[in-house]
């Protein structure tokens, strides 16, 4: 049984288009200039007009079927190029998914432990008003103290809370934060908003 023969590649098809080519163009050399060298213009004449005409079609034949074959080669490797990227492009957003999906998490425990430190914080504030009203044998002043010992504190969560929520979820251009005028607040807000500025762009410019 005779085994199938496998299909060229166009590889293969071109380099035989062209073998083919140039054989044939040395043959239509030959015929008329080989003729000629020999001064032999009678059968240069004969050759012109007997055999260099099927040439010349075989010629132009073979010249369209390369021109085909170049664009099949150009259209397999904008394929391959188009699939490549493609491939990266995926791999790039399965490195960025997972890339978000870490610090999803590290931030979800880092706002958790922040949480267990606020509430500690209560319960020390909590401590210093008891034992302002115990020292002034008043319990008006429980509330009074804690409400003083918690405000500065609640006034720098919130804002450096609210900072980091908003740079987290800016619009692409928003106008960014400068550092420069978050340093001029004289306030535990203004610290809030430096800290807050520090943690979230570090090292690095807003983008």
């Amino acid at each position: 049984m005779t085994a199938p023969t496998a299909t060229p590649t166009f590889a293969e098809q071109r380099e035989q288009l062209k073998a083919e080519l140039a054989q044939l163009q040395r043959q239509l050399h030959d015929g008329v200039d080989g003729a000629l060298d020999r001064d032999d213009a009678a059968g240069a004449l004969r050759f012109e007009r007997r055999q260099a005409p099927t040439i010349k079609a075989r010629i132009a034949e073979l010249t369209t079927q390369l021109a085909g074959v170049d664009r099949e080669i150009a259209e397999v490797g904008r394929i391959a190029r188009e699939t490549a990227l493609a491939e990266q492009l995926r791999t790039a957003l399965a490195d960025a998914h997972e890339d978000y999906d870490r610090d999803r998490a590290a931030m979800e425990r880092a706002a958790t432990e922040f949480g267990v430190t606020v509430g500690q914080l209560r319960l020390a504030s909590e401590r210093v008003a008891q034992a302002e009203a115990e020292l002034s044998r008043d319990p008006a002043v429980y509330r009074l103290a804690l409400l003083r010992a918690s405000a500065t504190a609640v006034e720098w969560v919130e804002a450096h809370g609210q900072a980091l929520a908003t740079w987290l979820g800016r619009e692409p251009g928003a106008e960014l934060p400068d550092r420069a005028f978050l340093v001029r607040i004289t306030s535990p807000r203004g610290a809030a908003l430096v800290a807050a500025y520090d943690a979230f762009y570090g090292e690095e410019q807003p983008k």
